[in-house]
């Protein structure tokens, strides 16, 4: 995996109030989705339906990921692929890594991702109520600064950030909340539809975008992200449980379904 680092550096990401969300369609809870939002201008990447089988463009690191089918799964195909945390399992570690192989030859400067992800009923959250989902890599520098993650503690309410680490300006985007007016909030037991675009910036400038939509209404968009970066190269599903410290209480999981990862320069 050390060889597949890549860097994401974010400054000056402060809500964009001036805009708020656009008109988009509403899903019904147990529809099937289709890509709601993906630019017709973006060039798929990989499409990881998560099975057992390797697909071109993506690669299992560990074997800790197991693997099912649920028919009610929003995206198809249903198959889906699961990480579990184990009673007693240490805060700051995840419970496997899997990611789409580097792709930063192709120059991408935006990024579309998609994917299904249900949370145990149980789920517990750390105490530093940070639990990560997926990262998203950049080439040019080489470090990994940006991931999502369903912020919260115990058995709390659970809301999707963008969260920044490492950045020059981890003050303002260290925590990208929802700002659209609509709530980001991932519920336990059920799936649930996580959509995201990212643009770089102009180097220097603050023009970087951040789209995100749950369950197909947009919740984050903000236009002023500064990225100073190359372009972007993986995305990686590695749930890192915490922050630091603390144990499971008791087994639980996190599936994924269906990963979509799209671009264009």
């Amino acid at each position: 995996m050390a060889g597949l680092l890549l860097a994401l550096a974010l400054a000056g990401c402060t809500p964009d109030a001036s805009t708020g969300p656009s008109s988009l369609p509403t899903v019904p809870a147990g529809s099937l989705f289709t890509t709601l939002h993906e630019a017709s201008t973006m060039t798929g990447v990989v499409t990881q339906p998560m099975n057992p089988a390797n697909v071109a463009g993506w690669s299992y690191y560990t074997t800790t990921v197991t693997f099912g089918t649920d028919a009610a799964g929003p995206l198809s195909p249903n198959s889906f692929g699961r990480m579990t945390y184990p009673k007693g399992f240490a805060g700051g570690r995840a419970p496997g890594t899997t990611s789409s192989t580097s792709f930063s030859g192709r120059g991408y400067k935006e990024i579309y991702v998609r994917a299904g992800v249900r949370l145990s009923s149980n789920f517990y959250g750390h105490p530093s109520a940070t639990n990560k989902f997926l990262h998203f890599w950049s080439y040019g520098p080489q470090a990994n600064r940006v991931f999502l993650s369903f912020e919260g503690v115990g058995t709390g309410a659970l809301n999707l950030q963008v969260r920044c680490q490492g950045s020059p300006d981890d003050s303002k985007c260290g925590h990208l909340k929802a700002n659209t007016g609509s709530s980001a909030a991932i519920a336990r037991g059920k799936w649930n539809v996580i959509e995201v675009r990212l643009r770089v910036n102009t180097m220097g400038q603050s023009n970087g975008i951040v789209e995100v939509w749950v369950n197909g209404i947009r919740t984050h968009y903000y236009t002023n992200i500064r990225l100073d970066v190359g372009g972007w190269g993986i995305v990686s599903w590695s749930p890192t449980w915490g922050g630091v410290g603390s144990t499971v209480p008791a087994a639980q999981t996190m599936d994924l379904e269906d990963l979509k990862v799209s671009g264009k320069p």
